[in-house]
């Protein structure tokens, strides 16, 4: 709150079932397994991967960043290594 740099956290997608406490589009959003893959078809992700081995997908959706920088902001990626890699990749 203190940083005075215009710093936005983007929202992952994911096929898991919400946690306790958790509520789409604030934590996750939370998609099905159909409509990820679905996404995923369309080129809709910046990254995604299945991760844990539990058949459970996490994603960043292009539009989620899109449009965060269209409103000046500095979106943080929170992803794991994988994901990074996946990002780097798709800005070179």
């Amino acid at each position: 709150a203190r940083c005075p740099l215009p710093l936005e956290l983007s929202v992952s997608a994911t096929t898991r079932a919400p946690r306790t406490g958790e509520s789409d589009g604030r934590d996750y959003y939370f998609l099905s397994q159909a409509e990820f893959a679905s996404r995923r078809l369309a080129d809709e992700f910046l990254e995604c991967k299945e991760v844990f081995g539990r058949g459970d997908w996490y994603g960043t959706l292009r539009s989620v960043v899109g449009s965060g920088l269209d409103r000046g902001k500095w979106v943080i990626l929170e992803i794991d290594v994988q994901g990074a890699l996946s990002v780097l990749q798709e800005c070179e």
